[in-house]
């Protein structure tokens, strides 16, 4: 083997090992970018997904949670419109009592007055005697 070979190989080798690693290394380049740009794509999407169903749970969630206080509300004000009806009628029942009662003596009166009427249209046997 002469010099000029042994030089032609010898920078052969050198420049196919050159070569190769940059080869190498822009495919590696290329494949990390590209891997790592897929799955930013990815995560941004999952994340999206996530905080769209969680916003979303979160607005039906205080929707609902509205309906709720506010059937809540229409109920205490039906308790509480009830309750004035029935203290209403609960006054009107004890006027009603009230007025029962206080015709329950004039009755009574009036009773007595009938009573002693009878007894003077018709006296008893020891008055009539004498």
């Amino acid at each position: 083997m002469n010099v000029l070979t042994v030089t032609s190989v010898i920078v052969s080798a050198i420049a196919s090992t050159i070569a190769s690693a940059i080869a190498s290394a822009i495919a590696s380049a290329i494949a990390s970018a590209i891997a790592s740009a897929i799955a930013s794509a990815i995560a941004s999407v999952i994340a999206s997904v996530i905080v769209s169903t969680i916003v979303s749970t979160a607005s039906v969630i205080f929707s609902t949670s509205s309906v709720i206080f506010s059937t809540f509300s229409a109920n205490l004000s039906t308790s509480s419109a009830n309750g004035s009806t029935s203290s209403a009628n609960g006054s009107t029942a004890s006027a009603n009592g009230s007025t029962a009662s206080a015709n329950g003596p004039t009755s009574s009166a009036a009773d007595f007055l009938k009573f002693a009427s009878a007894s003077v249209c018709f006296p008893t046997p020891a008055v009539a005697r004498a």
